[in-house]
């Protein structure tokens, strides 16, 4: 139903149903029997609301506060944004709420593993999600294919949805130079944590050293910490330390 196959070469394939459930997009994660000591297939379906989860509900169920939502609603004005946390913490819920503020005059491309991230009323809004290949030909389209095809354009907003990987950070040096505006997830157990994760990614996949591939992430801004459905913290990005040789970061109070 979804043109995927699960195979003993492809034992891993994950994608996104948005047409089958009325009420949610599916993100669905399968594993083959090859790679289970059950010698069984396991799923892991979870599910992102079709209706949006705004910053207003956000506030009613504490994820955030209400001077949180204006002081976040000011800055992606004009700044990129990271939210960093563990596994199924929010950031994407933080993310998706967060785009639905980008100005009307602003394009913006989303760039995903799966289709979570969304827009309702923007008119200049494209999201593309990436292809792995399946062992049954060569097609493979990653966030590095699209990022570099996307440079090809002229996008206000980047939304990257989340870096994992060096393969995924490849192309975040080309990125940040276009001066586009980047919003993006990551894990990490802070802020400061979260930065330098993506840090050593762009090191993994570019061979500079960290201290550069951290001066990459100065168009990062604002960086959110969430864990348990929360806002726990908000950092900035003050510049450059040049005799730390390290990003300036300062913890806001959490108010």
């Amino acid at each position: 139903r979804n043109r995927i196959s699960i195979n003993s070469k492809n034992a891993y394939p994950n994608f996104s149903d948005t047409v089958n459930n009325p009420l949610f997009r599916l993100r669905i994660n399968l594993s083959d029997t090859i790679v289970n000591n059950n010698n069984q297939t396991t799923l892991h379906i979870r599910l992102e609301p079709k209706s949006k989860v705004t910053f207003d509900k956000l506030v009613e169920r504490k994820y955030m506060t209400e001077n949180q939502k204006e002081y976040l609603i000011k800055k992606w004005r004009d700044e990129g944004m990271l939210f960093v946390g563990p596994n199924a913490s929010g950031k994407t819920t933080g993310v998706n709420g967060m785009i639905e503020y980008t100005p009307k005059e602003k394009n913006i491309l989303a760039i995903q593993e799966t289709d979570e991230l969304f827009l309702i009323n923007h008119p200049e809004f494209i999201s593309r999600h990436t292809i792995k290949g399946n062992n049954e030909g060569d097609i493979h389209y990653g966030l590095k294919e699209h990022s570099k095809n996307a440079l090809m354009d002229d996008w206000d907003v980047f939304c990257l949805g989340e870096i994992k990987s060096g393969d995924d950070a490849a192309s975040f040096p080309s990125i940040v130079a276009t001066g586009s505006q980047i919003i993006l997830t990551s894990h990490g157990i802070d802020e400061i944590e979260g930065l330098y994760k993506i840090g050593d990614y762009i090191k993994q996949a570019t061979g500079y050293d960290l201290d550069q591939c951290m001066r990459f992430l100065l168009g990062i801004k604002v960086v959110c910490y969430i864990r348990d459905y929360k806002i726990q913290s908000i950092s900035e990005v003050r510049g450059w330390n040049y005799d730390t040789n390290k990003l300036n970061v300062v913890k806001l109070n959490n108010e």
